[in-house]
Order: C-alpha cells, then structure tokens, then sequence
C-alpha cells in the first residue's frame, strides 16, 4: 500500500513554560472570525510565558471566560508574552491578519 504525500506539520501554539497549558483554540463565539485561545498555569507556580502562534494576527484582547470585557495586550503580531498566577486561567481574542 502507498502512503499519502505528507503536507508536513505546523504547531498552531506552543508556550515556552512547560507548566502553561493551552487547552483550548477554537472559534470565538460570536462568529466574528477571531480565534479563542485558553491556557493555564498548572503547577501552582506564578510564570511569565510567551504565546506563540501559529498564523499571524492583527490584535490580541485578553477576555473574560466569556470571551467579553476585552482588555488589549502587546504582541509582535505572532506572540505575545504575559504573566500567570497560580492556577490562573487567561482567554485570549486573536484577530487574524487577513492574507492576500
């Protein structure tokens, strides 16, 4: 049997903190075309990680569980870098950049 060409294979987060997990990416609710991306510190330790993306965005927000409230954060378009507390859970709102 032949196997499938392989297309190769991107990472669409990754977090340079080994105890920040990203558990959620997904759409936002209100079907703007904004992307939710969900992490958390787990090993009850205060971290400052870097977010990096993927695909390139043209802002980020970060957001209540609700995804509302958004409060704008500084990135250079691919990541962003931010501070957790114990056990903190962050949302975030990535616009992304429109390609053409």
């Amino acid at each position: 049997a032949r196997k499938a060409p392989s297309a190769g294979s991107a990472r669409l987060v990754a977090t340079d903190a080994p105890n920040v997990i990203v558990d959620c990416l997904k759409p936002a609710e209100d079907g703007s075309g904004d992307i939710i991306a969900r992490a958390y510190e787990s090993a009850r330790t205060a971290t400052r990680s870097t977010l990096r993306f993927g695909f390139p965005f043209s802002g980020v927000q970060e957001t209540d569980m609700l995804e509302e409230n958004g409060r704008p954060v500084d990135s250079d378009g691919t990541s962003i870098r931010t501070d957790f507390r114990p056990f903190e859970v962050k949302t975030f709102r990535l616009t992304p950049r429109a390609f053409g």
